[in-house]
């Protein structure tokens, strides 16, 4: 259904009830980055996946779907290749087979929600202020706010003077601000990982 849509850049099925993805559905989506996977899903087919050199982070809510082969053909394998999957605690057993192939990001607490990965990013042109915004920080390892030039780049921790760091009291809510001046902080891409 969605081979070759290079301008696809993420994938949320988190709010389905979508049970399998069948073969090659989205084969080929080469700007692909992210996908958050549903509780729901059992199954994923033949190369559903493959060829995405930029897949930085996927997200499985549930327990561990059967893979048909060549799921994530030519993607990142361990968190050094710079693919990171996040799984939930309680599933962790279910993946059990799949620690020969992959690196897991193990979130501890599903009611906290999934904290690297549902970020609330936002821009303000006029003073070029780039923000990250998680909840639930408390749940998680310790996040890292890291960068890099390209996505095909070394991931690189950004040190604390380089951007600031906020909690609003009430909400919880944990708000990084970097300030996109190619003179202090480098332009590129941002993201956080747990430690």
């Amino acid at each position: 259904m969605f081979d070759l849509c290079t301008s696809l850049t993420s994938i949320d099925l988190s709010n389905t009830a979508i049970t399998s993805i069948q073969s090659s559905t989205f084969s080929e989506c080469t700007s692909l980055t992210s996908i958050n996977f549903p509780d729901t899903l059992n199954s994923i087919g033949y190369g559903a996946f493959k060829y995405y050199n930029k897949l930085a982070s996927i997200t499985f809510q549930g327990s561990a779907p059967t893979l048909g082969s060549d799921v994530f053909y030519n993607t990142g394998t361990s968190v050094d290749d710079g693919l990171i999957i996040s799984i939930y605690k309680e599933h962790e057993a279910s993946y059990a087979s799949w620690r020969d192939l992959y690196t897991f990001r193990v979130i501890g607490d599903p009611t906290t929600g999934l904290v690297g990965l549902v970020l609330q990013p936002s821009y303000n042109p006029s003073n070029q202020a780039f923000n990250i915004i998680t909840k639930g920080e408390n749940s998680a390892d310790t996040l890292v706010l890291q960068h890099t030039a390209n996505l095909g780049g070394t991931w690189a921790a950004v040190n604390t003077s380089d951007y600031t760091k906020s909690t609003d009291a009430n909400s919880g809510t944990v708000t990084r601000t970097v300030t996109l001046d190619t003179a202090t902080q480098p332009t590129g891409f941002y993201r956080l990982v747990s430690e």
